[in-house]
């Protein structure tokens, strides 16, 4: 509860200023809107913090974190299962194969955005689509984070692996987790 709420805390505290060609003043704005969501932007509002104070299990285990769900919202994705799982520490819990199923499944819904798909497949993306070549389907699953750390780290918790220190680090140190 209090990785949560030191979480919510750290994003919502740490500002971003960009200031727009031809501006006379900087504009504020939070790291990363989806984790206030699903972390929970108000009591009434839901989120996950929410959530884990009301529950009376233990959260000791991937399958724990990916059961977590909020009312208004979807089950916790794969991704933010993650960042929870090497933050806590609980490699343990890796070996336990339902766990390991339903994070993959849960990965599995996972599709890429279109804006990924025109960086991926470059300035002609449309011609790429509209042609058929080669790697013009939308990627899903796994596959949309390839050749990121995500990718390995993910590979790593479906082969039932412990996830790398240095990689562990790497994303963890860019997940806004304070």
């Amino acid at each position: 509860m209090r990785l949560l709420c030191s979480w919510r805390k750290h994003v919502v505290s740490t500002k971003l200023e960009t200031k727009l060609p031809g501006a006379t003043s900087f504009r504020s704005g939070s790291i990363c809107t989806s984790e206030q969501t699903w972390l929970g932007r108000k009591t009434e509002k839901g989120g996950i913090i929410g959530v884990v104070a009301a529950t009376h299990s233990t959260i000791d285990s991937l399958l724990a974190i990916l059961n977590l769900k909020d009312e208004g919202a979807k089950a916790t994705n794969a991704g933010f299962a993650m960042l929870i799982w090497l933050r806590l520490n609980l490699e343990d819990g890796i070996t336990a194969p339902e766990g390991v199923v339903a994070f993959e499944k849960r990965l599995k819904e996972r599709k890429e955005t279109d804006a990924a798909r025109v960086i991926r497949l470059g300035h002609n993306h449309a011609t790429i689509i509209a042609e058929k070549k080669s790697g013009y389907k939308r990627l899903t699953g796994i596959e949309c984070f390839a050749g990121t750390p995500w990718y390995f780290a993910f590979k790593d918790i479906i082969e039932r692996r412990p996830v790398h220190r240095d990689l562990r680090h790497a994303i963890l140190a860019r997940a806004h987790l304070p």
